[in-house]
């Protein structure tokens, strides 16, 4: 299945690719009808829960015109302590005994090259092949060790289908769904040596299947 799939996505990025010839007189023609040519996103509810557990993600998602009904979008996060590791830093004994901080640090990039089918790009129903790569590092901070903490790293490759709002020609309100394959891995390291964790308790879906369903808010310039 991840074989297929990343065959399929590279397939979608060689059509993109090999379709630039004629894209400055397309942008043009779009350009006379459709105002809009960069949206910048976020989604609020994501500093709730982040990609991994325990984090939160403080999102940016920047979507251009590429072609006319087509765009790329680009995403970078910050993943940070998520509110429910920080309330169990304050209730949980395990925690509390051993007087345990920690601190988290991380990062996530998504990319996404949207096909259109209306009209208008920007605006309405779409599909996307999507790549999401997401690590963060968790830390004791009493153990100023710079080589002992838990990575973990999280991949993503899918295709998305969603609809996106544009009211006003300001508002774009981006709804989407998706279906792939996801390869997780989490690893303790002690002074720079990586040993496997078994994570599979740690997820709903225990196959290397990735459901999406979300959405992000944001304006268009």
């Amino acid at each position: 299945m991840k074989s297929q799939l990343i065959i399929i996505l590279l397939l979608a990025f060689c059509q993109i690719i090999n379709g630039q010839e004629d894209r400055d007189s397309l942008l043009k023609e779009y350009y006379k009808e459709n105002p809009a040519k960069l949206i910048v996103k976020t989604n609020p509810l994501t500093i709730l829960t982040g990609p991994i557990v325990l984090t939160s993600e403080y999102r940016l998602a920047f979507e251009r015109v590429t072609l006319k009904k087509q765009s790329l979008q680009i995403e970078i996060s910050y993943l940070g302590k998520g509110p429910l590791l920080r309330s169990l830093e304050k209730t949980d004994t395990t925690f509390l005994q051993n007087h345990t901080k920690l601190k988290v640090n991380g990062f996530r990039l998504q990319f996404s090259y949207k096909i259109y089918f209306s009209k208008k790009t920007l605006k309405g129903p779409y599909i996307a092949p999507h790549i999401s790569i997401s690590s963060v590092k968790f830390k004791n901070a009493n153990q100023p060790q710079a080589g002992n903490f838990v990575q973990a790293i999280y991949k993503n490759y899918v295709i998305k289908g969603g609809y996106q709002f544009l009211i006003n020609r300001k508002l774009a309100i981006d709804i989407f769904l998706g279906y792939g394959y996801k390869e997780n891995s989490w690893d303790e390291v002690r002074n720079y040596k990586y040993n496997a964790i078994d994570e599979t308790d740690l997820y709903y879906i225990r196959e290397p299947i990735k459901i999406y369903l979300g959405f992000n808010i944001g304006l268009a310039f």
